[in-house]
């Protein structure tokens, strides 16, 4: 198994804990992090799913603690293959598709 695999992806620390973040807009995070915590997922019929993130374990990213909250989804045989992130979400509309 290839070494990021073995990894979660991190959103990086953003909102109260690093305003100057790139993707800070207008005081908060253009792409919604950190999430809120859920004890299931909910497939939402308008928007991405909202998926299920339990509190607990921590970890230490660019000198700052971080939680479930931050975590990215992806799949890592896109990951491998491409070489690249590719943000991999379960799509329940036609309104929640934005790139092809």
């Amino acid at each position: 198994m290839h070494e990021i695999v073995a990894k979660c992806l991190m959103h990086v620390p953003c909102g109260i804990d690093n305003p100057g973040a790139p993707c800070m807009e207008a005081g908060k995070c253009k792409k919604m992090f950190p999430k809120e915590f859920r004890t299931e997922t909910i497939m939402n019929v308008s928007v991405y799913p909202l998926y299920r993130r339990r509190p607990g374990e921590t970890a230490f990213v660019r000198g700052r603690e971080m939680d479930n909250r931050f975590v990215v989804p992806y799949n890592p045989y896109v990951l491998l293959k491409y070489n690249a992130h590719i943000n991999v979400e379960v799509c329940t509309s036609l309104r929640a598709v934005k790139y092809i």
